[in-house]
């Protein structure tokens, strides 16, 4: 059942003092992407990795006249990236199943991929295609 799945992959690359260079976050089923895989990248490249946990929504949403769809796209971009980020340090999930499947960590820079199971808001979600996946294409690194 494809798309009724609400689990998403997302793949952050931080930099050699911990601080955003970039993330991506799709479908785990199809691998499209979430709106813009990388919607919120432009407000938060540069942070530091405790300073983006630390970030509360509410107060990060309030800054910006969002409408009911885009202020749950950015509650999902931002939960995964922080909950991919929890993960990344070791620290507990308690309303999130996440699962680190891939870690590289170079000398410039650290990437890692995190599967986010998240039941915020999951009754919102309708499955795209009826349930099914039809057509769905993209990814991060393709």
């Amino acid at each position: 059942m494809p798309c009724n799945d609400v689990s998403d992959i997302i793949y952050v690359v931080l930099d050699g003092h911990e601080r955003l260079v970039s993330y991506c976050l799709t479908k785990k089923t199809c691998g499209r992407g979430i709106s813009d895989s990388s919607l919120l990248l432009s407000k938060l490249k540069g942070l530091d990795i405790l300073s983006l946990v630390e970030l509360d929504f509410y107060n990060f949403a309030k800054k910006f006249a969002l409408s009911d769809i885009e202020e749950f796209l950015v509650l999902k971009h931002l939960t995964s990236l922080q909950k991919a980020i929890l993960s990344y340090l070791g620290k507990e999930n308690s309303d999130t199943a996440c699962e680190v499947l891939s870690l590289a960590m170079l000398t410039d820079r650290t990437e890692f991929t995190v599967s986010v199971s998240s039941n915020i808001l999951t009754s919102n979600i309708r499955p795209c295609s009826g349930g099914r996946c039809g057509g769905c294409q993209g990814g991060c690194r393709s």
